[in-house]
């Protein structure tokens, strides 16, 4: 193995899935680095200066319109639980089985409460003080058939068989829906369920929440909040006239004059 195989390889594989492309290279690095340890001792490290490069795009935001469109194509084609977990999930911002986890009649004196499965991390979620994701969980319990002979387990199910969710059906008619939607209204171009998790992060950081506060809800750990604001957090022309008032209003104060 040689640097040039390692940039061919990454080169390669980068073009259709970028973070994967700069893990392999990273395990080949860290790999390599053991040499010594396994009685290959002066192997020069073919991953040592890999030219890992970042991607274009650090992700994609839904518009307020856009969650809104995409709920009413769900609710055209009989699939209003694909429209629900949009709505849900641009507040929540969580990982989709977390989402689809959630439990039939969640809420506990107006809190959602789950672990989420990838951290282990507990996340409270007030949904009682923002009342129309309040409102939407309580019409999904109603919308429950009155005698259903299968008890529901979770808060989003399949209105075909009326049992949670896999991960896989789910992704299925998301894309069937995004689908639908597009023909009328292209502002899906690329936009992916995953990307309603940047925007959830990139509204709480535009409404001024600090790190603590975002991690609160996205369930990562705080030893990463950095790592996870650099990968979600969409630099938006809302966050940056938020940066200038704020810069102003301070300078204002200190009586600052450039002129």
């Amino acid at each position: 193995m040689t640097a040039v195989i390692v940039e061919a390889v990454y080169d390669r594989l980068r073009q259709r899935a970028p973070s994967q492309a700069a893990a392999l290279v990273r395990v080949i690095r860290l790999i390599w680095n053991k040499a010594d340890k396994l009685h290959f001792p002066g192997l020069d490290n073919p991953a040592q200066r890999p030219g890992i490069r970042a991607t274009a795009a650090k992700g994609k935001l839904w518009s307020h319109e856009a969650v809104a469109l995409f709920a009413e194509a769900a609710q055209k084609i009989g699939r209003p639980s694909i429209g629900y977990a949009a709505v849900l999930n641009c507040w929540f911002g969580l990982r989709e089985g977390d989402l689809l986890r959630i439990p039939v009649d969640p809420l506990q004196d107006g809190v959602l409460r789950l672990t989420t499965s990838k951290t282990g991390a507990g996340v409270p979620l007030p949904v009682g003080i923002v009342p129309h994701l309040s409102d939407l969980i309580a019409r999904i319990g109603d919308a429950r058939p009155a005698g259903d002979a299968i008890a529901a387990t979770t808060l989003l199910v399949s209105e075909a068989t009326r049992r949670p969710y896999g991960e896989d059906n789910f992704r299925k008619l998301v894309r069937r829906v995004r689908e639908i939607a597009h023909e009328k209204w292209p502002i899906y171009e690329g936009v992916k369920f995953a990307h309603l998790r940047h925007t959830a992060v990139t509204r709480l950081s535009e409404a001024g929440c600090r790190k603590a506060e975002i991690v609160s809800i996205t369930g990562h750990t705080l030893t990463a909040v950095d790592q996870i604001l650099d990968r979600y957090l969409i630099r938006t022309e809302r966050l940056a006239e938020q940066a200038f008032r704020k810069r102003l209003a301070h300078e204002r104060a200190l009586m600052v004059d450039y002129t």
